[in-house]
């Protein structure tokens, strides 16, 4: 006889679960030249958007100081897909202005940036 899982509360089996169906419709509808807005950080700094698509040689002081990209408008240029099927996006400010110094275009892992809110969508009329 196989056994069944008990539910510890059942009554709050449900929350979360149609925010996560919002998040995966907009994972797939993300398109080359849709609008959004930089969200907060999922840590302390931004984890699945940064100046150059290998993260790992950046400094700590670089993190730091990209976090002031919270709140920007952007727009996707293009959509890149990796050797090992992660797809990466190439992003824009909306305002053609530079995000950070001289960085004119950000990357972002799209399904780890979408579901952890550091990318959200934003009002069609920016």
């Amino acid at each position: 006889m196989k056994k069944e899982r008990v539910i510890l509360f059942p009554e709050n089996k449900n929350i979360g679960l149609e925010n996560d169906h919002n998040c995966i419709n907009a994972l797939q509808e993300i398109r080359i030249g849709q609008n959004y807005s930089i969200g907060q950080p999922s840590n302390r700094y931004y984890e699945y958007i940064h100046p150059v698509i290998d993260p790992g040689k950046m400094s700590v002081n670089e993190f730091e100081d990209f976090r002031i990209i919270e709140g920007m408008p952007i727009i996707v240029m293009s959509i890149l897909v990796m050797a090992d099927g992660k797809r990466i996006a190439v992003l824009r400010n909306y305002e053609n202005k530079p995000f950070v110094g001289k960085i004119e275009q950000i990357f972002a892992r799209i399904d780890m940036s979408i579901t952890s809110r550091e990318i959200i969508t934003t009002e069609p009329n920016l």
